[in-house]
């Protein structure tokens, strides 16, 4: 194993970023489909204000990027980050290999939300 250089402020500002249930959420629809910011207020159940700041935030951290189709601004997953590179497992299936593997915590947490769903 390599060994890397740590930022712990880098690091620490970019799980921030990603410790949020909204931009989770956000993260995930976009994953499946480009939206606009009605349709992922519409989807997630959250005001527009509050979706704005959220993708305000991904894009502050080079997670989203925009394109511009007439007069709509369309978000989708940035192309350039390694974490939603699809070829080494995105992000979303790290966590759930981590969760799955190697973390009785995570495995509880899932367990609980499962249940509460039901």
């Amino acid at each position: 194993m390599s060994k890397v250089d740590v930022d712990v402020e880098q690091h620490t500002f970019c799980l921030e970023t990603l410790a949020n249930e909204l931009r989770l959420d956000i993260i995930r629809l976009i994953n499946e489909q480009p939206m606009n910011v009605t349709q992922i207020a519409k989807k997630t159940g959250a005001e527009r204000s509050r979706v704005s700041h959220a993708l305000q935030i991904l894009r502050q951290c080079h997670l989203v990027e925009t394109e511009k189709k007439g007069r709509e601004i369309i978000y989708k997953l940035s192309e350039k980050t390694p974490l939603f590179k699809k070829q080494h497992g995105d992000i979303f299936s790290m966590i759930h290999e981590h969760a799955r593997v190697s973390c009785p915590s995570c495995k509880k947490f899932h367990a609980k939300r499962m249940k509460h769903a039901k």
